[in-house]
């Protein structure tokens, strides 16, 4: 009995989001700067040495938009130019002769694989239980 309330709210979830767009778009908005936070931390437990301003770079998005098949979305990125580097791995360089593989630290998706649980925890119990009162008005 319990399973078929549990349903019918995540059924009908679509629709309660788009009744309350600006509350929606808000609560994005804070969960991009959460996950900010939990991406600089993950960061500096992964990365060791300091080069630049990489911890400094990492950013939540301040526009929510529509992609694929999610109808709100915010990106959180790293706008220092070595990020990449760092994320994905590059050719080392040691006193101008060619090194071996840097690999790595995958460290923004690691961060959002993560982050998911907490999301989805924020969303059952935050946006639900804000959506339940307004509806009770």
């Amino acid at each position: 009995m319990a399973d078929t309330g549990i349903n019918e709210v995540s059924a009908n979830m679509d629709r309660l989001l788009r009744a309350f767009p600006k509350q929606t778009e808000k609560f994005m908005k804070n969960e991009a700067k959460d996950l900010r936070k939990k991406m600089v931390a993950f960061a500096k437990s992964k990365v060791k040495k300091v080069t630049g301003n990489y911890f400094k770079g990492f950013k939540a998005g301040k526009k929510v938009y529509k992609w694929q098949d999610a109808e709100y979305n915010v990106r959180v990125y790293n706008s220092a130019p070595h990020a990449h580097l760092i994320e994905n791995g590059h050719r080392g360089m040691y006193w101008g002769r060619k090194g071996g593989w840097v690999p790595g630290k995958h460290i923004m998706e690691d961060a959002m694989r993560r982050f998911e649980p907490d999301f989805t925890d924020h969303v059952e119990n935050e946006l639900a239980d804000f959506v339940v009162k307004e509806l009770e008005k």
